[in-house]
Protein backbone atom coordinates (compact mmCIF):
# COMPACT_ATOMS: atom_id res chain seq x y z
CA UNK A 1 0.00 0.00 0.00
CA UNK A 2 3.06 2.14 0.52
CA UNK A 3 4.45 3.69 -2.48
CA UNK A 4 7.78 5.82 -2.68
CA UNK A 5 8.24 8.53 -4.60
CA UNK A 6 11.66 10.24 -5.57
CA UNK A 7 12.39 13.48 -7.07
CA UNK A 8 10.45 14.42 -10.06
CA UNK A 9 8.31 11.80 -10.19
CA UNK A 10 4.61 11.99 -9.48
CA UNK A 11 2.46 11.27 -6.67
CA UNK A 12 -0.06 8.26 -7.75
CA UNK A 13 -3.78 9.44 -7.89
CA UNK A 14 -5.60 9.43 -4.35
CA UNK A 15 -2.43 9.05 -2.39
CA UNK A 16 -0.69 11.78 -0.25
CA UNK A 17 2.65 12.37 1.02
CA UNK A 18 3.26 10.70 4.73
CA UNK A 19 6.65 11.58 5.32
CA UNK A 20 10.08 12.20 3.44
CA UNK A 21 12.94 9.44 4.20
CA UNK A 22 16.07 12.29 4.16
CA UNK A 23 18.67 8.90 4.08
CA UNK A 24 17.13 7.14 0.92
CA UNK A 25 15.78 11.15 -0.67
CA UNK A 26 12.27 9.50 -0.65
CA UNK A 27 8.92 10.26 -0.17
CA UNK A 28 6.30 7.31 1.77
CA UNK A 29 2.95 8.21 -0.06
CA UNK A 30 -0.18 6.45 1.31
CA UNK A 31 -3.63 6.73 0.32
CA UNK A 32 -4.83 10.10 1.34
CA UNK A 33 -7.08 9.24 4.63
CA UNK A 34 -4.51 7.24 5.47
CA UNK A 35 -1.59 9.13 5.37
CA UNK A 36 -2.40 11.89 7.29
CA UNK A 37 -2.94 8.71 10.30
CA UNK A 38 0.09 7.31 9.75
CA UNK A 39 2.17 10.50 9.83
CA UNK A 40 0.83 11.57 13.01
CA UNK A 41 2.06 8.20 14.18
CA UNK A 42 5.36 8.32 12.70
CA UNK A 43 5.97 11.97 14.45
CA UNK A 44 4.49 10.42 17.84
CA UNK A 45 6.95 7.58 17.13
CA UNK A 46 9.86 9.73 16.76
CA UNK A 47 9.24 11.92 19.52
CA UNK A 48 9.25 8.98 21.86
CA UNK A 49 12.38 7.94 20.09
CA UNK A 50 14.29 11.08 21.15
CA UNK A 51 12.07 12.97 23.36
CA UNK A 52 14.02 15.90 23.89
CA UNK A 53 13.21 17.08 19.91
CA UNK A 54 16.23 16.37 18.45
CA UNK A 55 15.86 15.39 15.14
CA UNK A 56 19.23 13.29 14.02
CA UNK A 57 18.24 13.85 10.15
CA UNK A 58 18.18 17.66 10.98
CA UNK A 59 21.15 18.02 12.81
CA UNK A 60 22.89 15.76 10.32
CA UNK A 61 21.70 18.14 7.02
CA UNK A 62 22.52 21.08 9.64
CA UNK A 63 26.33 19.98 10.18
CA UNK A 64 26.58 19.30 6.53
CA UNK A 65 25.67 22.54 5.23
CA UNK A 66 27.68 24.24 7.81
CA UNK A 67 30.76 22.37 6.91
CA UNK A 68 30.11 22.81 3.33
CA UNK A 69 29.66 26.65 3.64
CA UNK A 70 32.46 27.29 5.84
CA UNK A 71 34.67 25.39 3.18
CA UNK A 72 33.01 27.68 0.33
CA UNK A 73 34.14 30.09 2.75
CA UNK A 74 37.55 29.67 3.01
CA UNK A 75 37.89 28.58 -0.49
CA UNK A 76 36.49 32.07 -1.36
CA UNK A 77 38.76 33.62 0.71
CA UNK A 78 42.14 31.95 -0.33
CA UNK A 79 41.09 32.46 -3.98
CA UNK A 80 40.70 36.13 -3.36
CA UNK A 81 44.22 36.44 -1.53
CA UNK A 82 46.20 34.31 -4.64
CA UNK A 83 44.50 36.57 -7.23
CA UNK A 84 45.70 39.70 -5.23
CA UNK A 85 49.33 38.57 -4.49
CA UNK A 86 48.96 37.88 -8.72
CA UNK A 87 48.26 41.32 -9.18
CA UNK A 88 50.74 42.60 -6.93
CA UNK A 89 54.01 40.50 -8.61
CA UNK A 90 51.99 41.89 -11.48
CA UNK A 91 52.54 45.41 -10.60
CA UNK A 92 49.10 46.31 -11.32
CA UNK A 93 48.04 46.83 -7.31
CA UNK A 94 49.50 49.58 -5.41
CA UNK A 95 48.33 48.80 -1.94
CA UNK A 96 50.45 46.85 0.64
CA UNK A 97 48.86 44.06 1.73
Amino acid sequence: MTRYVRECETIPRWYGVAWFEASLMRWACLPIPINVIARGFRNWWVAARKPHGEDIEQEAYLRGYNDAYSSAYTQGSESVWRKLEILKEAGALTIDL
